[in-house]
């Protein structure tokens, strides 16, 4: 019989083929349920993914520091890292403030004065203040980081105060000023009104706390509705980059740095096959060496070039030249020259064409502003003192706020010139005519510095058989005691002389304190008491007191004498 075909797979076949069903089967339940899972997790996912990119946002946002100028012992990194201190943000120095972002820009207003303003995040407020900087420069750097959170947080108007700032140069408006002042800060509103709509929600203070003028109510504003130009007010874009000497004064980003170089002359040497954009840990050079920096230690017999900076120490016989910033010690037997100085320079011609912050030791030393010493026969500063200046001649184009020693001194302002001739172009000036119980009648000047002066006057002895010719030199030191008394203390020495033929017949040393006091229309009196001790070159000619006077030897050929005195005096203020 044959064998009847049927449909039925082979048993093994349909065993698989069940197999397959049911993985096929548990594969679609699977995705389905991946399906489900990623359409109920996706809110979810997209939430934490959400939250976590906000959550890092902060920390990757900085906040950009734009410096437009600063005093020159002020370091913009120190107040940077002040400022991210202050605000609890990461602030990142930049040449331009990007739109959109919050920005501080510091910008110099001449002198220790700098405006300080904040923009916030997209079209957020700008506010801004004007103030004096301390002297100080950590003091600086605090004040102008307290400053910049109080900005930012819109609370300028109290710290204003607080920091002493001159009403007349505010930058900003205040809408809590007293009606007088309305008029004043009325036309330096720089922004139309819907920009000042747009920065009253960013403002997190009642209506008292000081605002820059955009951010101002319009109604408060007397001329509002035609703002003319802005005189002071946040500042545009900036154009001016910080300089690298500002930011990094011993990098550079485009020069190659090597351990150590040697030169023989200019490009003969490792600069040879290096070239000159190099910057050296160690240098040695022969005649002469060129690179872009030092960072080390750079020692030669003739000439060290530096085109960009030096920061460590320059040893040479003729000159150490940096057309740039020195950070450290340049000793030359001949020139030492730089930018700026932070160190010593020790040489014959010490000259630093900008400020120097430490000491200069040389035959001739020429800086911008000083703080520190200058020690040299000529000392010259183009700017102000804060410190001493020791020499035969020193000079300083503006004031002193320390000690000039020498014979003669030159200043704008001085607390205290000691010399033999002083000049203070606005100093103390008094015409005094005084008199003494000698019968010698003098006229002279008064000149000097806040607490230090010189005298210098001409006149004659009245009384005696013979006239005499009477000169006179004198130092003294200062005290005011109130608007229109004050004291001088005195050193004062007379020479009397022949009036036919000015042959010296004594001399007098002469000590004195004296109470000036102005009785009105520039005009004053002194008096006082005095003690003077006279050499002459006989005992008549010694003998000018109109009283018994004390003799050390009265045998003497030359007698010296002392006696009690007194002086009064006329005085123009």
């Amino acid at each position: 019989m044959r064998a009847e075909r049927t449909n039925e797979p082979p048993p093994g076949t349909k065993s698989a083929m069940n197999r397959n069903d049911a993985a096929s089967r548990a594969s679609r339940a699977i995705l389905l349920a991946l399906r489900v899972s990623l359409l109920a997790a996706g809110p979810l996912a997209i939430s934490t993914v959400t939250g976590a990119a906000l959550a890092e946002e902060p920390a990757a946002s900085a906040v950009v520091l734009v410096v437009e100028g600063l005093p020159w012992d002020v370091d913009p990194e120190v107040v940077r890292a002040a400022i991210g201190r202050e605000i609890g943000k990461s602030v990142v120095l930049s040449g331009a403030a990007p739109a959109g972002k919050a920005s501080f820009v510091l910008r110099g207003e001449g002198g220790r004065r700098v405006t300080l303003t904040y923009h916030a995040d997209g079209e957020g407020s700008i506010v801004g203040r004007t103030i004096d900087l301390p002297d100080d420069p950590e003091r600086a750097a605090d004040t102008l980081a307290l400053l910049a959170g109080n900005l930012a947080r819109d609370e300028a108007a109290e710290l204003a105060v607080l920091l002493g700032k001159r009403p007349e140069d505010k930058p900003a408006a205040a809408p809590n000023e007293a009606p007088s002042e309305v008029p004043r800060e009325a036309p330096v509103e720089p922004e139309p009104p819907p920009v000042v709509e747009k920065s009253e929600p960013p403002a997190q203070e009642p209506p008292a706390k000081a605002a820059p003028p955009k951010n101002a109510p319009a109604p408060q504003k007397a001329a509002s509705a035609s703002p003319p130009a802005p005189a002071v007010g946040p500042p545009e874009t900036p154009t001016r980059t910080p300089s690298l000497e500002e930011l990094a004064p011993c990098w550079r980003r485009d020069a190659t740095q090597f351990f150590a170089g040697a030169n023989v002359l200019f490009w003969l040497g490792t600069s040879t096959s290096r070239g000159a954009n190099v910057v050296h840990n160690v240098s040695a050079n022969l005649f002469a060496g060129y690179a872009a920096g030092l960072d080390g230690l750079e020692v030669g017999l003739g000439l060290n070039i530096e085109r960009e900076f030096a920061c460590g120490v320059q040893l040479t016989t003729v000159a150490n030249i940096v057309a740039g910033p020195v950070r450290g010690v340049q000793a030359a037997g001949g020139l030492n020259l730089a930018t700026s100085l932070r160190g010593v320079q020790i040489g014959g011609i010490d000259i630093a064409a900008g400020p120097v912050f430490g000491v200069q030791m040389g035959a001739l030393d020429i800086a911008g502003d000083v703080v520190g010493a200058q020690l040299g026969a000529l000392n010259i500063a183009a700017g102000a003192v804060s410190g001493v200046q020791l020499g035969v001649v020193n000079v300083a184009t503006g004031p002193v706020k320390g000690v000039q020693l020498g014979v003669v001194n030159y200043a704008d302002r001085s607390s205290l010139s000691f010399g033999l001739l002083n000049i203070v172009r606005r100093g103390r000036l008094h015409i005094d005519l005084w008199g003494q119980e000698t019968g010698i009648v003098m006229a002279g000047i008064e000149h000097g510095g806040d607490y230090i002066h010189n005298i210098y006057g001409i006149g004659t002895r009245v009384v005696g058989s013979e006239r005499r010719l009477v000169l006179s030199l004198g130092l003294g030191g200062h005290v005011n005691v109130s608007k229109r008394f004050s004291v001088d203390v005195d050193l004062l020495g007379y020479s009397l002389h022949e009036t036919s033929n000015l042959s010296t017949t004594a001399f007098l040393a002469q000590a004195r304190v004296v109470g000036a006091l102005e009785i009105g229309a520039r005009l004053g009196v002194f008096a006082g008491p005095s003690y003077t001790l006279v050499n002459a070159r006989s005992l008549e000619d010694a003998l000018l007191a109109p009283y018994d006077s004390s003799s050390v030897d009265p045998t003497d050929p030359s007698p010296v004498l002392g006696w009690p005195g007194f002086t009064i005096g006329l005085r123009t203020f």
